[in-house]
Formats: C-alpha cells, sequence, structure tokens
C-alpha cells in the first residue's frame, strides 16, 4: 500500500513518491520488463481468478461497515488494516483504526489484519520493529477472536530499503517465530523482482503479495496512470518464474500531485481532499485505468501463470471515499469489462426549459469540456447556467461550459448536476427538435491554487 503518514485520509508524500520502479535502471530495468529470468513459469492455469479487497480506512463509520455488509461477499476475502507504525522524532507513533471485528465476522469472509511500518526507519530500531509488529499482531488476533472471527492471517506491509532486502529476511524470521501458528504474508513492490534477495526473502515468508500500483509522477502537463498495465504483464511473468505463489495488488484510487511553479514536485494525495499546498500550486490528477485493468483482469480469468493465485484491490470502495472507484466500476472491473460509461443532458419543463447533466454510467467522469444544444429557431427569449457554469447563446444553439478549472470536478456515476435553463418565445421547439451535444473529456487542465 502507499504509505500514509498521518491518521487523516490525506496523504502527502514530499520527496518520496515512488516505488514502483525505484532503483532499477539501465540495464536491470530491461531485464525487469522483459520477464525473462532464466526460468519460465511452470505452467498456465485457467482457474478461477480468487479477487480480494483492502479495507484501508482508519474511522470505521458507518458508511464503512456498510460498504463492508452490502459488498465483501463479492470478494474471496478481505485485508483490513489494523496497525500503523511509524517513527517521528525518536519515538513510535501509533495508528490503530477502530475495526468493527463484529462487523467483519458477519461477513463470513476469510480476514487477514495488516500491520503496515512506515518508513524511514533508524537502524538502531530495526530489532525493536519486529517486536512491535508480533505485539500488534497478536493484539489484532485477539480482538478478532473476542469478536467471533478468526484471523486467517497477518500482512505486513513493510517497505524496506531495497538495498537492505537481506536484512529483511531475518528480521521477517523473528516476526513469523512470534506470531506462530498464524501465517504471515509480506507486500512487496515491483522493483524488488530484480534483487537476487528478493528470492529468498519470499522463501522466507508464508506469501507475498506483488504491489504493482506505484509510479513516478512526470512533469506537470504530463498524462500517466497510477498502474502501467504493459509493466504489470512483465512484472507478473518475472515473479511466476521464481516458482513461488503470489496476489497481485490493483489499485482503484486516483492520485493528485503537486507542482510549484517550476516544476518541483511538492508531495502527492491519494486519500481524501488534497492537501493545502502554498498559492500557485499546479494539482495534476493521476487516475487508476479501468479499461486497462479490466482487460488485465478478463486475460488472467483466461489464462494466467499458475503461481498468481489472484488479485488484492486497493481499496474497497466506501461512499464517502471521494478518491476511489464506486462499486458499479470495481464490479465491472472485476468481471473483465471497461465499466460504461455513459453522460446524457435531460431536459424538462417549457417555461423555462431546465437543463441537468445526468451521468448514467459506472464510472465518476470529468465535466466535459462544454454542452452544445441546438433547435430549428431563433436565439432563446432568456436563459442561465447555474452551479459555477457559464452560458453562450446565439440563434438556434446554446452552449453551456462548466467551472473553470474542471480538473478536480468529478460528476459521480449515478448522479446528476443541474447546468442552467432556458426560455423561448413561446412555443418552445417540441424535445424532438432539440438535440444537446456532449464533448468528450480531454484530460484535465491542471488547475493552480490562488
Amino acid at each position: 500500500m502507499l504509505p500514509d503518514r498521518s491518521l487523516h485520509t490525506i496523504m502527502t508524500i514530499p520527496g518520496r513518491v515512488s516505488f514502483g520502479l525505484r532503483g532499477v535502471t539501465g540495464a536491470g530495468l530491461g531485464v525487469l520488463l522483459s520477464g525473462c529470468s532464466g526460468k519460465a513459469p511452470s505452467e498456465n492455469t485457467a482457474k478461477p481468478l480468487r479477487q480480494h479487497a483492502y479495507v484501508w480506512q482508519r474511522d470505521w463509520n458507518e458508511a464503512v461497515r456498510t460498504a463492508v455488509m452490502e459488498h465483501s461477499r463479492d470478494f474471496a476475502g478481505l485485508g483490513v488494516l489494523g496497525a500503523q507504525l511509524s517513527w517521528e522524532s525518536g519515538s513510535v507513533k501509533f495508528v490503530r483504526p477502530p475495526v468493527d471485528w463484529t462487523v467483519l465476522a458477519r461477513t463470513g469472509r476469510p480476514v487477514g489484519a495488516v500491520v503496515r511500518v512506515e518508513r524511514p526507519v533508524p537502524a538502531e530500531a530495526v530489532p525493536e520493529l519486529a517486536a512491535l509488529v508480533i505485539a500488534e499482531g497478536k493484539r489484532l488476533e485477539d480482538s478478532a477472536k473476542a469478536a467471533g472471527l478468526t484471523l486467517v492471517e497477518v500482512q505486513v506491509d513493510y517497505d524496506a530499503p531495497q538495498r537492505k532486502l537481506a536484512d529483511y529476511t531475518p528480521w521477517l524470521h523473528t516476526v513469523e517465530r512470534g506470531l506462530e501458528p498464524l501465517p504471515v504474508r509480506i507486500t512487496t513492490l515491483a522493483s524488488w523482482l530484480a534483487e537476487p534477495e528478493f528470492r529468498t526473502l519470499i522463501a522466507a515468508a508464508d506469501g507475498y503479495i506483488l504491489q504493482v500500483h506505484s509510479f513516478d509522477p512526470p512533469a506537470p502537463g504530463q498524462r500517466a496512470a497510477v498502474c502501467d498495465a504493459g509493466k504489470t504483464r512483465a512484472w507478473v511473468r518475472q515473479a511466476a518464474a521464481l516458482g513461488k505463489p503470489f496476489h497481485v495488488a490493483l489499485p482503484t484510487y486516483r492520485t493528485t500531485a503537486g507542482y510549484d511553479a517550476s516544476g518541483k514536485l511538492l508531495g502527492v494525495a491519494t486519500d481524501g481532499p488534497a492537501p493545502e499546498w502554498p498559492a500557485g500550486t499546479v494539482r495534476q490528477e493521476f487516475p487508476s485505468d479501468a479499461a486497462a485493468l479490466a482487460g488485465l483482469v478478463a486475460e488472467w480469468q483466461k489464462e494466467r501463470p499458475a503461481e498468481l493465485q489472484g488479485i488484492y484491490w486497493y481499496r474497497l470502495p466506501v461512499a464517502t471515499d471521494t478518491r476511489n472507484w464506486r462499486w458499479p466500476a470495481l464490479a465491472a472491473v472485476m468481471s473483465g469489462r471497461p465499466p460504461l460509461s455513459k453522460m446524457e443532458v435531460k431536459m424538462s419543463g417549457t417555461a423555462p426549459l431546465d437543463v441537468v447533466l445526468s451521468n448514467s454510467g459506472e464510472q465518476d467522469e470529468w465535466l466535459p469540456p462544454r454542452i452544445t444544444i441546438t433547435w430549428p429557431g431563433a436565439t432563446p427569449a432568456a436563459g442561465d447556467a447555474v452551479a459555477g457554469w457559464s452560458l453562450a447563446t446565439k440563434a438556434g444553439r446554446a452552449v453551456f461550459s462548466p467551472p473553470s478549472p474542471s480538473a478536480a470536478r468529478l460528476l459521480p456515476a449515478g448522479k446528476s448536476t443541474a447546468i442552467g435553463w432556458l426560455r423561448f418565445h413561446e412555443p418552445a421547439p417540441p424535445n424532438t427538435d432539440i438535440h444537446p451535444l456532449i464533448d468528450p473529456p480531454a484530460a484535465p487542465a491542471p488547475p493552480r491554487d490562488r
């Protein structure tokens, strides 16, 4: 998972946002992307693709409980953020979400608890770190049991320094011994695949989840997705060649990056609203490409390396999570098809004629750059735009434009927004003579913080 630095749902990571390709350059990158390691995957399989979801909230409010109860049975299991450890000013800081184990027990789904360890961890604190992770794992196991739920595993989500993976293996052995007989799985970064110590590390774990949803935000104005489907295919082949069963963690969220006037990256946000960056900051959105990820799922449902056991989606859709896919989009991608995209202009009344933009599709949509309404006739007698939209009219044509900047304006799936109204000289044209045209959204222009 992406590292979190506070109890809140905002994530800002100045100076450190990339771990998908960190430390892999030149020939190493070529080997990694080729998927060649000298050993081919043992076999391919078309067995059902097991799909899990992470519940990664720190505030277990009613929206989280509702999402868990409504959608948990659509997954093979859940991974729940149970604790987060971070070092600040020479001491450890704990975040312990108030997980509702009773709700999780009612789902009847297999549940694992995740202990997140934030970097950087001072070298002198590494031995203490193992003891703390063991203690948190036992605390979570006991809390679940008290609610009638038996955890199936503890996941350790620790971005250990890539250059020190050899030190991670004995540390992991210590944690596993401390939590026996509870299985311990680890999350790993795609960049680790190129390291010679990686094979030894995964051999020491009860299993691992390969994270592929990390990237380097490009220069301002350039487009990128949180997860590159082509690289993911290569990473999966690379991992499968090692012969150890694994899962892949795929993203459902979008990231906002902030840049200063010179193009320097100020930080990124993947949860909740973007931070309060300085005036003049350029914000840019990087999505999880639903269509590309649906293509991956469709491929893996037909055939995939036998070592790839399933998927972990990061993260479970929650109604209040505005930076994440909503459930209809994730359900479509899980089935192996892109979410339906359907924006419509709906009109009602006659004097005035109310104009509404409706998202009848399965995914959130950027507001279009303009909506043009035409009819056979003269300029309307009157008209206006609402909610920040603007209106320009002439004979037989009205053009509505969205608020500026529109980069942060999404219309959620299943929602509508009024954009304005028109009043015609009587009689108004019949609806069959009124033709709306929605311009396809382009990449949203990066807005500046004022």
